[in-house]
């Protein structure tokens, strides 16, 4: 959605990955598809990082939503990310499940056999663990004079290496995470653009409930909608960096 705005482009491919270089919105990009799962999204943002002059990542895509109060087809710039399934999966005992070798000090309940913690980062500062990757607090603040209908910026997203479309586990990272929207993408591109130092901020469109909608998923139906209406937000925010 967002190549067929982009102006002078010009495609490189590098490893497989196309990326697409040009001006979207007057602002100079570089656009690159990074694919499904934590690990293309990872590694396709160090890659572009490493070969190109990049001083902000803006993420464009579509996502479930596990708040109630928003609907299909919104959009939600959270403010932080979680890795919502870096987490041990444990054995289950008499009464329950526990022995969690590899716990953090969280306080996070449960689900199920599923204990959630922090994932472990490396930089050129060092190692450190975390729960949480910050938006762009400057690029939050831009999102915030945006009057666009169905436009909600702030709140927590999680990312995990599965798609969710089961209602029960929807509902607990809405309750445990404050989770907003959930993908399988951002927060593992929040993770590289923190590790690298550079300024990053995702923009979802909610394309489905991630399971508690009544019937069947609807992620499919919505996509190309969802996807068009996401695309414009972005459009929208990199045209108010150069006023």
């Amino acid at each position: 959605m967002l190549e067929a705005r982009v102006e002078r482009a010009r495609r490189t491919t590098i490893n497989g990955l196309p990326f697409i270089t040009g001006e979207l919105s007057s602002q100079p990009v570089v656009l690159l598809l990074t694919g499904m799962s934590m690990v293309n999204a990872a590694m396709a943002t160090q890659l572009a990082l490493d070969r190109f002059p990049i001083d902000r990542i803006v993420v464009c895509g579509i996502a479930g939503g596990a708040d109630p109060a928003l609907g299909i087809g919104d959009v939600v710039i959270p403010e932080r990310w979680a890795e919502c399934l870096e987490a041990s999966i444990v054995r289950e005992h008499p009464g329950g499940y526990g022995g969690d070798i590899l716990a953090d000090p969280l306080g996070l309940p449960n689900f199920g056999a599923i204990f959630p913690h922090m994932v472990e980062v490396r930089s050129a500062v060092g190692a450190e663990r975390k729960l949480w990757f910050d938006a762009d607090p400057a690029l939050l603040a831009r999102a915030r004079t945006l009057d666009l209908p169905g436009l909600h910026v702030g709140g927590a997203g999680v990312s995990g290496p599965v798609f969710v479309d089961n209602a029960a586990y929807c509902g607990y990272l809405h309750q445990t995470f404050g989770a907003r929207a959930v993908d399988m993408e951002s927060a593992a591109i929040a993770h590289v653009a923190y590790a690298n130092g550079v300024p990053f901020i995702a923009v979802r469109g909610l394309t489905d409930r991630a399971g508690a909608e009544d019937g069947e998923n609807t992620a499919l139906v919505h996509l190309d909608a969802v996807a068009e209406r996401c695309a414009g937000v972005v459009a929208a925010l990199l045209e108010s960096l150069g006023s």
